[in-house]
């Protein structure tokens, strides 16, 4: 029953890692994931023609010979792809043709060997020789194919460690039967024996499962990260490539402005430096995201009442619409803070500038509100206009790469999502409230960054 029930386990373990490690192959387009899950596989069919010799076949059947001569060729199968797969690991390419030849040509040597030891030899000695081969093969090839992932990847990660420490142990526990077998051919019929190294096999199993997912989840983190620093790296350069020409562009748009007469042709000049106009303010919003995401954070004691006044709102008093909107803030010399002051000034340069851009100029008095509070080492700061409003509808999509939540203004659609990443960086909140053709209210919070980090 003990070995119905392991056979069992192992069955359903070795297909659902096989199926996985064939999922990550097909991801990441390893060789050598293609080999282990081969391998898994080859440990299935080991193990379900296992269970069959358990549950259907006698001593006197003659068909349990030749279930158990295909079962060894599923464990050398399954040992072989193992090896085979740590070292493709070494290479990092797919194996040559003459390597993957003489891999079959070793495993084909040692299946033959098998075959005559089942059916040519009949003394006690070769039956005996037959479970140790298979299990002296189990252990040096699990046992190379644990250092070789230990050496290979230095231990430098939990999943890697785990992994290498399973292969070793579950090679040693093919060591353990073998020895056991040598000295004495009925050692399948202790079983304390069996339950013992079964238990620290499937143990071992398991830990080779659990470290294989692992380090195949951190592997495919890795990728995607690479492929991010690639892909911004991109965004960067040829954002950065891209001003000069629009610089050029804005130049003669000027220039071409001031020397055409024909009334129309001046209409559709202005409308190119428009174009050009917003183009440039999107490349900008996207070099402004790159250096937001991967500048690492600058602890400095910031004034917050200068940050404000001399360096936000100076850049953005010419824009459209802002001579004619009060400012509502309370000047401060206590308003201090140690921030980083780029993620913090590009908070507030969104934030006040979708303020101005989306006000009602046309009103009494079209102002917007600032409140700088601090609660203990937790910084508090609203921004709150009479302004247009946001519908109710675009509340929870406001915060999306690229959403603009109406067409009647021009922008980028970045401006609050680079608050929302600046203020991840800080470990912030940002809140919002607000009634259409009333007003909106952002309630931005985050601790003051620690000085004794620095």
């Amino acid at each position: 029953m003990h070995l119905i029930i392991t056979h069992s386990i192992q069955i359903v373990f070795a297909l659902i890692l096989g199926y996985s490690l064939d999922h990550f192959r097909k991801i990441q387009r390893s060789y050598f994931l293609r080999l282990w899950s081969l391998s898994w596989f080859s440990f299935a069919i080991y193990s379900t023609l296992e269970l069959i010799n358990a549950i259907f076949t006698t001593s006197n059947s003659s068909i349990g010979p030749i279930i158990s001569f295909i079962a060894s060729m599923a464990a050398y199968l399954h040992v072989g792809f193992t090896l085979a797969g740590a070292i493709e690991l070494i290479k990092e390419k797919i194996v040559a043709k003459n390597k993957v030849s003489a891999f079959v040509v070793f495993l084909l040597s040692l299946i033959l060997t098998n075959l005559l030891i089942y059916f040519i030899g009949t003394s006690e000695g070769l039956n005996t020789f037959t479970h140790a081969g298979k299990q002296l093969f189990g252990f040096t090839g699990f046992g190379a194919s644990g250092v070789i992932v230990l050496r290979y990847f230095h231990t430098s990660r939990f999943g890697e460690k785990i992994l290498g420490l399973s292969l070793i142990l579950y090679g040693i526990t093919q060591l353990a039967f073998f020895i056991f077998s040598l000295l004495d051919d009925n050692y399948y019929n202790s079983t304390v024996l069996i339950i013992s190294f079964d238990s620290l096999g499937s143990f071992a199993l398991c830990g080779i499962g659990f470290g294989t997912y692992i380090w195949l989840q951190s592997k495919s983190l890795d990728k995607w990260k690479h492929s991010y620093k690639e892909l911004d790296r991109f965004l960067h350069s040829t954002s950065h490539d891209l001003r000069a020409p629009i610089a050029s562009i804005k130049g003669l748009v000027g220039i071409a402005s001031k020397e055409l007469e024909d009334k129309n042709a001046l209409e559709y000049m202005t409308m190119i430096g428009d174009r050009v106009e917003k183009l440039g303010e999107i490349i900008n919003d996207v070099l402004t995201l790159s250096k937001s995401v991967n500048l690492p954070l600058k602890r400095e004691l910031i004034d917050f009442n200068q940050l404000l006044l001399e360096d936000v709102i100076a850049d953005l008093k010419f824009n459209k619409g802002a001579v004619n909107i009060r400012l509502d803030y309370r000047k401060n010399k206590k308003n201090q803070l140690i921030s980083d002051y780029f993620q913090l000034k590009v908070i507030l340069q969104n934030l006040i500038g979708n303020a101005v851009k989306y006000h009602n100029i046309d009103q009494d008095d079209p102002m917007i509100k600032v409140t700088f509070e601090r609660i203990d080492h937790n910084i508090k700061l609203t921004i709150e206009d009479n302004g247009k409003g946001i519908s109710p509808n675009s509340l929870d999509k406001i915060f999306e790469k690229f959403y603009r939540a109406t067409l009647e203004v021009d922008g980028s659609g970045l401006g609050l999502y680079l608050v929302k990443e600046a203020l991840n960086k800080l470990n912030g909140t940002i809140e919002v409230e607000s009634e259409l053709g009333k007003g909106s209210m952002f309630t931005v919070k985050f601790p003051e960054l620690d000085t004794q980090n620095q």
